[in-house]
């Protein structure tokens, strides 16, 4: 899988993300999807912001210091929280979702996923820049 560096590419930097509500991140992640634009994990990505994991491999691209943290989403009622977390569990390629599972789930705790683990996912943002 070849991460070619198109020239005029649009490139957009996460950092220091706290996310927010899940359908207007899901509505962003469907534009950027379809409009090719690479995703550079620079920084802090937390909760709804998180749904960008959910881009095609050659989209996203991961920069030293990023990290992501998820956590169970917040609604107004239980149902529409399991619906909502449905959803996101849904969107994230396996290796989220494992590493989730492996964590016992998704809860009201923050985990931080640092580095280190999603760089053996996600290409760094260094190797797209040279190709």
């Amino acid at each position: 899988e070849t991460l070619a560096h198109q020239p005029g590419r649009k490139s957009v930097s996460i950092f220091n993300n706290s996310g927010g509500m899940i359908v207007m991140f899901a509505l962003k992640v469907a534009e950027y999807r379809d409009a090719g634009t690479l995703i550079k994990f620079s920084g802090r990505c937390d909760s709804a912001c998180t749904l960008f994991l959910s881009l095609p491999k050659q989209q996203t691209c991961i920069n030293p210091g990023a990290y992501f943290r998820f956590h169970a989403p917040s609604a107004r009622s239980s149902r529409s929280e399991r619906s909502a977390q449905a959803f996101m569990m849904t969107k994230y390629p396996e290796w989220v979702r494992s590493w989730i599972q492996e964590k016992g789930g998704l809860s009201s705790r923050l985990f931080r996923m640092d580095y280190a683990y999603a760089s053996r996912f996600i290409p760094g943002c260094e190797v797209v820049a040279l190709r």
